[in-house]
């Protein structure tokens, strides 16, 4: 409930569209929505060229580390 006392309201928008990018490593490469691990990152998929994993880079700290 919110502060008001009324049930929250969820809105969405629309996201443009992702281009298919593959995502290059130093053996392979990898196609738009390829599933692929890291070492110390977990798993991971290869989203618009980027890697997207669990973790973050070593020695990096994400939002979420920083909140909790």
């Amino acid at each position: 409930m919110s502060e008001r006392g009324q049930e929250p309201e969820a809105n969405c928008i629309t996201l443009s569209c992702v281009e298919n990018k593959t995502c290059q490593t130093n053996r392979a490469l990898y196609p738009h929505n390829s599933p692929y691990y890291l070492a110390y990152r977990g798993v991971c998929v290869c989203y618009a060229g980027k890697f997207i994993c669990q973790k973050p880079e070593p020695g990096k700290v994400s939002r979420c580390d920083r909140l909790g």
